[in-house]
């Protein structure tokens, strides 16, 4: 079972910047030490955290739980019916965004007006840069959690994450979605589902200079399927291009190439560009001592953009490069297991 960790003003400045942030709900002792209201009457379905409640606010980030509704403020803290083994409590997200929805979201208030509860909503801010984790599920509906970056565009805003989720065995397994935040930058945190309410368990901020922070383990044999550009060797016994004219700065993947096809899902290496079909994939300038290789992405969609892409030629045409842009088949529902 994970364990409550709250921090308090007086032991914010103790910590340094480089260490791991995780931020549950408080236990029903403290909600019921801080005089919250008891969920439907009874402190055995949970409480309520009252609107503006600073959830955490240390050398690495602030977050504060603030729905924005003056109708139904503060948000149903779960203690029942929440989908899970792993964890005793959640918060209990929603908001007035439709599931899956595209569309921009200017300000805090948009998101809560019309919400059916009172439901979380965070505000984040990133006081350096670092890695959100965000650990959730919904039963049998499916869901998404969203990450809005409030700053980027001359503050209009712009998606981030939209990381949509259904998982139906709901004992054991949760969702695990990831987002990198910017330092200095302000973002919120909301939900939308198919039915009523999402259950959040846990938020954890690894900044990027913790030693938590860390890919040295990978090992593409922990998953059911890894994807990884084909060696130098392959390549050469394949006939692929030389990048540039020589090997040692890698090769160009044709258009089309199938890089993965198991049975839980098909990916395809497919620009979709007929100006500059393939990918490069480079072997030199790949900026870690972690991989020999890497494919070389990039799009004709702008950095945080919010605008909706209709057809895959949309995302090619005006690329600068043959940049990788992959097209995936999911086969199976990808669940992630809790740490």
């Amino acid at each position: 079972m994970k364990k409550f960790l709250l921090f308090s003003a007086a032991s914010a400045m103790a910590i340094a910047a480089t260490a791991q942030t995780v931020i549950v709900p408080p236990t029903v002792a403290d909600a019921q030490t801080a005089g919250y209201e008891a969920l439907w009457g009874d402190y055995k379905y949970g409480y309520v955290l009252p609107n503006e409640t600073q959830l955490v606010d240390n050398d690495a980030i602030k977050v504060v739980m603030n729905n924005a509704s003056t109708a139904k403020p503060g948000a149903n803290i779960s203690m029942s019916g929440i989908n899970t083994t792993l964890f005793d409590r959640s918060f209990q997200m929603g908001s007035a965004a439709g599931y899956g929805s595209a569309d921009p979201i200017y300000a805090l208030e948009a998101l809560s007006e019309g919400i059916k509860q009172p439901y979380a909503i965070f505000t984040v801010e990133a006081k350096v840069g670092g890695e959100l984790a965000l650990f959730s599920n919904r039963g049998s509906n499916k869901y998404t959690m969203y990450v809005w970056d409030a700053t980027v565009n001359e503050e209009v805003g712009a998606y981030v994450l939209a990381s949509s989720s259904h998982i139906t065995d709901t004992k054991t397994l949760i969702s695990k979605a990831t987002v990198g935040l910017t330092e200095g930058h302000k973002y919120y945190i909301f939900g939308s589902e198919t039915g009523a309410n999402i259950n959040l368990y846990e938020i954890v901020y690894t900044p990027y200079s913790s030693e938590k922070y860390s890919v040295t383990e990978f090992d593409a044999t922990k998953y059911s399927t890894a994807i990884l550009p084909p060696s130098l060797d392959d390549a050469k016994a394949a006939g692929y291009e030389a990048l540039w004219g020589d090997y040692k700065y890698g090769y160009v993947l044709p258009n089309e190439t199938v890089v993965a096809d198991s049975e839980d899902l098909k990916v395809v290496m497919n620009n979709a560009s007929t100006a500059k079909p393939g990918a490069n994939v480079s072997m030199s300038g790949i900026n870690t001592t972690l991989f020999d290789r890497a494919f070389q992405m990039g799009s004709a969609a702008g950095y945080g953009s919010a605008d909706p892409v209709y057809a895959l030629e949309a995302l090619s045409e005006g690329i600068k490069q043959p940049y990788a842009i992959f097209t995936v088949e999911a086969k199976k529902v990808t669940m992630f297991a809790s740490d």
